[in-house]
């Protein structure tokens, strides 16, 4: 009797571990898909020009336009919260992925 009990909470505890790290792999999907919609609705990446960095009083002019043009304060908000969306969903993946290594050795095991 003890040893179904044991066998019984083993694949519970598998049935579990399989949920999370499925409820992981939404979630970083999810985070993902919200990080770019907000990266898309902040106006996107800003394209990258060499001359801005060889010629620093251009740099600084471009930093300062940006920081003057309206609706500046909504487009930082709206970067800063695709950063933060991305770095939760790498998170999320990284425990997702985490979670089917242990699935995969708790098969292995098992059969």
């Amino acid at each position: 009797m003890d040893s179904y009990l044991k066998s019984a909470m083993r694949w519970i505890g598998a049935a579990a571990n399989a949920a999370l790290a499925l409820a992981f792999l939404y979630a970083a999907l999810r985070l993902y898909g919200y990080g770019a919609a907000s990266l898309s609705s902040s106006g996107g990446l800003p394209g990258l020009d060499l001359g801005l960095l060889r010629e620093p009083s251009l740099l600084f002019g471009s930093v300062a336009a940006f920081l003057t043009e309206p609706g500046a304060a909504a487009r930082a908000v709206g970067y800063v919260m695709a950063w933060l969306c991305f770095i939760a969903a790498a998170g999320c993946g990284w425990m997702a992925l985490l979670g089917g290594r242990w699935l995969y050795n708790a098969l292995a095991r098992t059969v």
